[in-house]
């Protein structure tokens, strides 16, 4: 603890968990429990012929049943002892009430058993919470690794109903707190034993009359079962109105530059503050129900000693004995800690069985079948077949949806791609180029699959290789910094591996073009570069992601490209396209989709494939293609031609007017928070119909600090 205060704690210096809370053995065990229930409630269904849905809190129960059960056991203990605490107490006062000195010296050992007993039931009660939190310990620990594999793995066609707002609230929240209530929820469990304990002493003492008690309970009860209902309706309101707003807010912050550029803070600002505003008003009536709680507890102890004793004064017309009268109101006394706890534990279950329902949808949900990367065949296989494929798809079909009434997004699909070739996929916007990769990496449903392990035992997609790297069109920048970012986990152990590991990162960084950005970067590779990246481009995300690809590619792997050269310059296109795509990942399995038809006359590029309308109409080499008037590659070769001439020409017109008088614009901050842009002209007149001037009001929606407006004022002379 003085370490810790003196400076930060190494990662080395932490309390290791017990090894039945290991991440691993969590997971493993739970999968399991939840495969059983699984085939327990599929055949309950085929017996009931209804449909019984398993249970996740059935799961979680069993995931921690020893620790549970040692809980229990340990807390029915320390009531016992907080029992016969008020009988060793009755016994004293009628020591007292005697004044034998000869008793004296039981009531000194009575006394020391009362002590004894005492510290039994705090040492009790505190080793039964202990256990309590390792048992709750292994619930947000498998929930969470549960939620991230399910999350990873749910279906395109249902991922529109689990916003990631929801995702990171179940994971992070919802079990979490389930830790921080282990004392209430222990004195919860406790409760019914202290009321069976508490009854049966009170009949030994009262007789019938501890009949009007239990209905003073069963009232107060139900009461405090009413609040505790009220009180999980809310939270499980809250829950969900908090999810919309961390969606929001998630949303917000992946397209944070959009949101400046257009101007859009109002909008979401108004969104996250209708969803707070609803999840405020869930939370308020939260703690109202937990407020009612406390003062229905509180009665209980009055009532019973009131009812119970003014009963057997109308019945005797005197108290009972006092050391009796002194028994009942200590056994009054100690029911206000059941019922002060009840309320909370029934509010704390039912956030659980909330919680344990969300999740089980979530886990119930259909996923995609990911495609296993299988290992390079051995030599003497590959002399035997005569070919040697990292990719094999014969005539199968691939769709998004679940519905097998859909159109699939790709038709009939036909791709064998021998291994260490580069590929290249083109086709015009939607026809499926992208995929075609999303069906190798089994992100797509199978259509009417024509093979399988009960046919010829092949697969209907088949992808072998030493590794499997994928850059999208959306790169996953993680919040760390570059460095980290491109090694994404990558060590080495020995100093020769690390010497290596280092070469590569160097070349990585060249061949994707990121060195001139670290020298714009303030930290270098060191910089924080933010979640999803808010501080790079969108064409520094795709050479970050490209460069990660390079490290994790291996001789003979399969690397996957959507469109990397879409979101960067024409000159870092050519760079990347030589001496990454076609230079650093020489070796391995490429698959391109581009549409910059002008690298695939590279003698590199092994075949093209042309996609249309989610079929693969033409295949060949870019002259076997490029050879054919009537094809659709060459339509598009002819198009994008005739794109670039119009462009070319465009530029010429722009250009003309710029001769005869050419202006510099510069932006100059002038202070007061105002930015003006000038321009400076060699001669000639005004010509202000070429510059549309568009002057925005900012305010405070301004990306720039304490800007009022933006002023644009062009002068030429």
């Amino acid at each position: 603890m003085r370490s810790g205060f003196g400076r930060p704690l190494q990662a080395d210096e932490a309390l290791r968990l017990p090894a039945r809370l290991n991440a691993a053995v969590v997971r493993i065990l739970f999968e399991e429990l939840w495969a059983l229930e699984l085939q327990k409630a599929e055949a309950l269904s085929l017996l009931k012929k209804q449909e019984i849905g398993p249970s996740v809190l059935h799961v979680l129960l069993q995931l921690s049943q020893g620790d549970l059960i040692l809980a229990v056991a340990l807390q029915v203990t320390a009531v016992y002892c907080k029992f016969a605490c008020v009988l060793l107490l009755r016994r004293i006062v009628q020591i007292v009430l005697i004044q034998d000195d000869e008793r004296r010296g039981e009531g000194l050992g009575i006394a020391f058993g009362l002590f004894a007993l005492n510290a039994l039931e705090g040492s009790l009660g505190t080793h039964a919470t202990h256990r309590m939190q390792l048992a709750l310990y292994s619930a947000p620990i498998a929930v969470a690794q549960a939620v991230l594999r399910k999350g990873s793995m749910l279906h395109p066609d249902v991922q529109d109903k689990f916003r990631r707002g929801d995702l990171v609230t179940l994971a992070l929240s919802d079990f979490s707190r389930l830790v921080d209530m282990s004392n209430v929820l222990m004195q919860g469990v406790g409760a019914p034993f202290m009321l069976l304990f508490a009854f049966v002493f009170l009949g030994v003492l009262l007789g019938p009359l501890v009949l009007a008690d239990l209905v003073v309970v069963l009232v107060v009860g139900y009461l405090i079962s009413g609040v505790a209902g009220l009180q999980g309706s809310s939270f499980r309101q809250k829950m969900m109105w908090q999810g919309r707003r961390i969606a929001v807010l998630n949303e917000m912050l992946q397209s944070v530059r959009f949101i400046k550029y257009y101007v859009l803070e109002d909008h979401y600002e108004a969104q996250m503050a209708k969803h707070r505003c609803q999840e405020e008003s869930k939370l308020f009536g939260m703690k109202c129900a937990a407020a009612l709680v406390g003062p229905l507890a509180s009665l209980v102890p009055t009532l019973i000693s009131v009812v119970v004793l003014g009963l057997y004064i109308v019945i005797h017309g005197a108290l009972p004995p006092t050391e009796d009268t002194l028994a009942v109101m200590a056994i009054s006394r100690f029911l206000l800690t059941p019922f002060a706890f009840f309320g909370v534990c029934l509010g704390g279950f039912n956030m659980l069985r909330s919680a344990c329902s969300r999740l089980g949808v979530l886990l119930r949900q259909p996923e995609v079948a990911r495609q296993l990367m299988l290992p390079p065949p051995p030599p003497e296989e590959k002399a035997e077949k005569g070919e040697d494929l990292a990719v094999s798809i014969v005539g199968q079909s691939f769709s998004w949806t679940l519905n097998e009434g859909d159109e699939p997004a790709v038709k009939k699909l036909t791709l064998e791609v021998p291994r260490g070739e580069l590929w290249a996929i083109v086709g015009e916007l939607g026809s499926g180029k992208s995929s075609i990769l999303a069906a190798l990496m089994g992100c797509m449903s199978v259509v009417n699959q024509d093979s399988g392990p009960d046919k010829n035992d092949k697969p209907a997609v088949y992808t072998s290789g030493a590794s499997r790297s994928y850059v999208g069109q959306m790169p996953m920048i993680t919040n760390a910094t570059l460095r980290n970012n491109v090694f994404f986990g990558l060590s080495a152990n020995t100093e020769e591996a690390k010497v290596k590991l280092e070469a590569d990162y160097n070349e990585a960084l060249a061949v994707s073009a990121l060195l001139p950005d670290l020298e714009v970067l303030p930290g270098g590779d060191q910089t924080e570069i933010g979640e999803k990246g808010i501080t790079l481009s969108g064409g520094q995300k795709a050479r970050v992601a490209l460069a990660r690809a390079v490290m994790a590619a291996r001789p003979g792997g399969l690397v996957l490209l959507d469109d990397p050269l879409a979101a960067v310059d024409a000159h870092v296109g050519h760079h990347i396209f030589h001496e990454c795509i076609v230079g650093a990942l020489a070796g391995t399995t490429r698959l391109l989709v581009t549409n910059q038809l002008h690298f695939l006359s590279h003698a590199s590029v092994a075949r093209v494939i042309v996609m249309k309308a989610g079929e693969q109409v033409e295949q060949g080499t870019f002259a076997e293609l490029a050879a054919q008037p009537t094809s659709n590659f060459s339509k598009m070769v002819s198009s994008v031609g005739s794109s670039q001439k119009q462009k070319d020409e465009s530029k010429v017109e722009q250009n003309a007017p710029e001769k005869a008088g050419e202006a510099k614009i510069k932006v100059v901050n002038i202070g007061n928070g105002e930015l003006v842009k000038k321009g400076e002209s060699g001669g000639g007149g005004r010509d202000l119909g070429n510059l549309p001037l568009l002057v925005r009001r900012l305010g405070r929606d301004s990306c720039v600090p304490d800007a009022g407006r933006v002023l644009l004022d062009v002068q030429l002379s």
